[in-house]
């Protein structure tokens, strides 16, 4: 049984001086609690790579993750991660894992990454936790749509699907009073073809259940359905 936990940002990561250092996860509306309790064993950890082809960068983030984890006191035997480096096994790199991660990056190019290497039928036989961050949480969904940020994005397809681990359209990062009309123009005319959950950060939603802040928009209208604090199973 895989444990799915939707989320715009973990914040275990921050910028010192133009340096990245891990933190601890964060503890808002029950994040490392619920972590926690999801995690089954501490076998291993992975982290599938934001960019498959950056190896230094994805060695780097490994290291933050692996310390970030650690002040949270979670700390695996071993800890492992996927990108082009090791396509082709990628069954023995996710196989017995306890705990994975996918984090930010370009939805697009993250969804070609993706179906390059197969990763959902990997994924679907998993008994383990999966926390998607960021886009990997768009395109966790059956049908995900990928809204445009900017005028060059509309060169993009807006439907991407492959991975069919739920059917839970979320967009990360949302706030309440963005200017970016690209974005929000294009998320409420899809919104008339499929529910999308505007997810702050601090919020998250973990196997269909909402904890914290969320705002539900449908047919061109927006609505607050979850407060900080407070939990909602989706329907």
């Amino acid at each position: 049984m895989i444990d799915l936990f939707l989320t715009s940002n973990i914040w275990w990561i921050e910028k010192v001086d133009w340096k990245k250092i891990p933190i601890n996860l964060f503890e808002k509306n029950d994040f490392v609690v619920n972590l926690k309790r999801c995690v089954k064993s501490y076998e291993k950890f992975v982290l599938v790579a934001s960019d498959p082809d950056n190896y230094s960068q994805n060695d780097m983030y490994l290291d933050l993750d692996i310390k970030a984890l650690e002040f949270s006191w979670l700390k695996f035997e071993k800890n492992l991660v996927l990108d082009y480096r090791n396509k082709g096994n990628e069954y023995k790199i996710l196989e017995w894992s306890s705990l994975v991660f996918l984090t930010w990056w370009d939805t697009y190019q993250q969804n070609l990454f993706f179906n390059d290497i197969n990763l959902g039928q990997y994924l679907k036989n998993l008994n383990c936790c999966i926390v998607w961050i960021s886009a990997w949480s768009i395109n966790c969904a059956s049908s995900a749509f990928n809204s445009p940020v900017t005028a060059d994005d509309l060169d993009n397809p807006s439907a991407l699907s492959w991975l069919w681990l739920c059917d839970i359209n979320i967009e990360p990062h949302f706030h309440v009073e963005s200017e970016n009309t690209i974005q929000m123009d294009s998320i409420f005319a899809e919104s008339c073809n499929r529910i999308i959950y505007w997810l702050p950060d601090w919020s998250y939603i973990l196997n269909g259940v909402v904890y914290g802040k969320c705002y539900k928009i449908h047919n061109w209208k927006i609505e607050l359905i979850c407060e900080n604090g407070k939990i909602l199973r989706l329907s």
